[in-house]
């Protein structure tokens, strides 16, 4: 009888996605640094969301739409627009393989594998005319 639980807990530990129980469920921040011009106003999905230096909260489907990006704006200085692509998480991808591979599809359709790139911002503004 002991066996057969021993071969029901390894079954179902091949079945459970390495990202989301390790740290991929949780949403990914993305720092934004001071720059230049110092405190210029940040915008997410078309909204101002503050002044640099800031961290930027993004859920994990944000990052799965190829529009989102981030745009970084100062009066006299030409807009900078970054946008937010996504990246696998290659300690995930791996630990997943070990279990044989099963939990890849949870973390995929997740998309709890993947996490926001660039995750740290620093900007430098141009100035316009002069």
């Amino acid at each position: 009888m002991n066996k057969s639980w021993i071969v029901i807990v390894l079954f179902m530990m091949t079945l459970q996605s390495c990202a989301f129980l390790l740290g991929g469920a949780t949403p990914e921040n993305i720092y934004i640094k001071q720059g230049v011009p110092q405190n210029a106003d940040v915008y997410y999905l078309g909204n101002k969301i503050g002044k640099a230096p800031l961290e930027l909260f993004v859920p994990k489907t944000a990052y799965l739409n190829p529009t989102n990006r981030i745009e970084i704006k100062a009066e006299g200085y030409a807009p900078l627009v970054i946008p937010i692509k996504k990246r696998v998480r290659p300690v995930f991808f791996v630990l997943d393989c070990l279990t044989l591979g099963i939990p890849l599809i949870v973390d995929y359709k997740t998309g709890k594998i993947w996490r926001p790139t660039p995750q740290r911002v620093s900007y430098r503004l141009s100035a316009i005319g002069n």
